[in-house]
């Protein structure tokens, strides 16, 4: 099978020219870059400014009673666009007297760093389903009025929580309603996609490709982030991170980065092949599996990791099996030859 070309970055910023200096310093000279360009009309940002003067109203007035911070991003924006035109230290008592939520380790420690506790945190919220299971099991929302950052998956979240009885506003930051992005579908199945900020992250979440990015079903793409606010924003809307840098971009990260590209795309690869169907014959070459681990294997050829084939178990019903489930995780399970052996005998014995 032909080698897949290496995979080359996409650096996405917000400005090309101040980004341009430190990929030339970190040795990345003809770089690609795609800056951003935000869009949004008048009327837009006059709906968008009405909308946040409203919900601070209500805040300063006893009207809200949680809020949902999802990242550490959305923690600054608001208190700061806030602070803005509201007194600070009277925000910050209004939020004391909230039921402050935590959706993230990162969100949780930038409540602390504006003296603010969280009544309830959580160190990853990755999807709606964690996020609307976590908050119907810890939080008292019954009938009460939630106010919430916005992130990609919130109509889902919200459809759960007004079932529930609760009573959804939102966190309006500092975002752009629209962004306009000059990436095609090409780009984004054959290169890595480096998020270079935390307001490249926003504006990439505002824009139509955000759609493409958090599609579970599409394997195509890699995105990476260069500081850990950028990857937590990402994550927190349902963007899966490859990889990420814990300081925010500079030319020591985007070298580190340099360093990674090679072994990223191969991991990335090797996931596609080891996920993919069998929708062509075992001896096709062409086929995105065929130099997977597990086909090697099975052709008698040298792997890098020895591939394992996992079976369902047979007679998972049997009171037997059932016994020595109830002790053991099933991982813990796979790991104990005895019991491996125990439980497969048992099954053969009973069923031939």
């Amino acid at each position: 099978m032909t080698e897949r070309k290496r995979r080359t970055p996409i650096f996405v910023t917000e400005s090309a020219a101040a980004l341009q200096p430190l990929l030339d310093e970190a040795g990345c000279e003809g770089a690609t870059i795609c800056q951003t360009q935000a869009t949004s009309s008048e009327n837009s940002d006059s709906k968008h400014n009405a909308q946040h003067s409203n919900l601070v109203g209500e805040l300063l007035t006893a009207g809200i009673d949680a809020i949902l911070f999802m990242s550490a991003s959305g923690v600054r924006d608001f208190i700061e666009n806030t602070a803005a035109t509201t007194q600070r230290q009277r925000l910050l008592h209004a939020l004391q007297d909230c039921q402050l939520i935590s959706g993230s380790t990162l969100a949780t420690q930038t409540l602390l760093e504006y003296g603010l506790q969280p009544t309830l945190s959580k160190d990853a919220l990755p999807n709606w389903r964690a996020s609307l299971a976590w908050l119907s099991s810890q939080a008292s929302l019954s009938h009460a009025q939630l106010a919430m950052e916005s992130t990609l998956q919130d109509s889902a979240l919200v459809a759960g929580l007004e079932r529930c009885g609760v009573l959804v506003d939102f966190l309006f930051g500092d975002r752009p309603s629209d962004t306009e992005l000059n990436l095609d579908e090409q780009s984004l199945s054959s290169a890595i996609l480096v998020v270079t900020s935390i307001e490249t992250a926003k504006a990439i979440c505002a824009s139509p490709i955000a759609t493409r990015l958090t599609n579970r079903q599409e394997e195509g793409h890699i995105v990476v982030a260069l500081g850990s606010e950028t990857a937590d924003f990402l994550t927190q809307n349902g963007i899966e991170i490859a990889w990420s840098s814990d300081a925010p971009t500079s030319a020591e990260t985007l070298k580190e980065l340099l360093t990674q590209t090679h072994s990223i795309s191969a991991e990335k690869q090797k996931l596609i092949m080891n996920m993919s169907g069998p929708m062509a014959p075992a001896n096709d070459r062409n086929a995105p599996w065929y130099n997977s681990p597990f086909m090697k294997a099975c052709r008698g050829e040298a792997t890098d990791v020895t591939p394992i084939w996992m079976m369902r178990q047979a007679g998972r019903y049997m009171s037997e099996y059932r016994e020595v489930r109830s002790k053991v995780s099933f991982l813990d399970l796979c790991a104990n030859p005895k019991l491996c052996s125990e439980v497969m005998c048992t099954a053969v014995d009973r069923l031939g």
